[in-house]
């Protein structure tokens, strides 16, 4: 009732899902729109591009830490990383 609305996601993108519990990732907004960029539309949670897995901000609290999974850099869930890893369509 009270408070900002919660930004809606982009109808041309499936909502990606935590490869960890099946969540699927809360919508975060763009934060490049106000600059024209449709490319930095983010999801609250993180992918990794080396074993392509999604973690939701309940699997992976820190997005800091390496992958659960196989140990590299985890990269904010945004567009251009979800694409990248094929997690998209």
């Amino acid at each position: 009732m009270f408070g900002k609305p919660s930004p809606k996601a982009p109808s041309q993108y499936q909502t990606p899902k935590c490869d960890s519990c099946g969540k699927k990732l809360e919508y975060a907004g763009n934060p490049l729109a106000h600059m024209g960029d449709n490319n930095a539309h983010t999801w609250r949670g993180t992918v990794c591009l080396e074993c392509r897995h999604i973690f939701c901000d309940k699997c992976n609290v820190v997005d800091a830490v390496p992958c659960p999974k196989c140990g590299t850099k985890l990269n904010p869930a945004m567009v251009v990383y979800l694409l990248q890893a094929g997690k998209l369509t």
